[in-house]
């Protein structure tokens, strides 16, 4: 399957590359795809690992159209060229949704919180129910150290889908950094209901418990841990030594 892809693939390229008729934006999109999904075995073929990226960027560069310009700031964050990716965005984000919330990811990427989330109210204007949106800007919010408003921002999520275990867990992590273990601890806790598998909901609590030295409620926690299938003989054994 794989060398069918690439031989057609190279095929299509040559055709383009030697002037051929070509949708040189839809190549450079399959371009991408093959690399995400085979760039750990072109080694397998003698093929550089970023040899698709460079001839994406040659075929997305041919045209001087948004969707040219946004698979080209892809490639260049694929490369770690946030600065790159941020310019090929910089005059086309407010064109399409997508452009928007791939501008903001990039913002991210590149520490600019502050830009990120200006973007972010820029769509909820547009759309105050977009939960996804708010998801972002409560990311943006708590990695920018500003945990009340991000609490805020989670709980609007939550107001939309109440079994979003995600947010239930990032809310917990914003109440523990504003000292509000109580709440964090319920927070986690409903994530937990919400995704029995949310591993890092139930370190969150353990952590809280030990520190408080609320070994019961930690041993019920592990216990639970260990129902649904995560290996904790061990910490449970450990548990057992500081409560006796």
């Amino acid at each position: 399957m794989f060398k069918k892809d690439i031989e057609r693939l190279n095929s299509e390229v040559k055709r383009a590359l030697i002037g051929e008729e070509a949708n040189h934006v839809l190549l450079a999109k399959k371009i991408l795809d093959i690399h995400r999904k085979f760039s750990s075995l072109l080694g397998n073929f003698d093929v550089e690992p970023d040899y698709y990226l460079k001839l994406g960027k040659e075929l997305a560069s041919h045209d001087n159209t948004p969707e040219s310009k946004y698979i080209l700031a892809q490639i260049y964050l694929e490369e770690g060229d946030i600065e790159g990716a941020e310019n090929a965005m910089a005059e086309i984000w407010k064109l399409e949704r997508k452009y928007a919330l791939f501008y903001g990811e990039v913002l991210v990427q590149a520490g600019k919180w502050g830009r990120a989330m200006e973007i972010y109210h820029s769509i909820l204007e547009e759309n105050k129910d977009d939960l996804e949106v708010w998801k972002l800007l409560a990311d943006a919010l708590y990695h920018s150290g500003n945990y009340e408003d991000a609490e805020r921002a989670y709980l609007r999520v939550l107001q939309g889908n109440r079994d979003d275990a995600e947010a239930w867990y990032r809310r917990g992590l914003c109440l523990k950094k504003m000292d509000k273990w109580g709440g964090a601890l319920q927070s986690f806790q409903t994530a937990v209901r919400k995704d029995p598998m949310l591993k890092d909901a139930y370190e969150e609590m353990l952590s809280i418990l030990l520190e408080r030295e609320m070994y019961s409620r930690a041993m019920e926690t592990l216990k639970k841990m260990k129902e649904v299938g995560f290996d904790v003989d061990e910490r449970i054994e450990e548990l057992r030594g500081r409560m006796s």
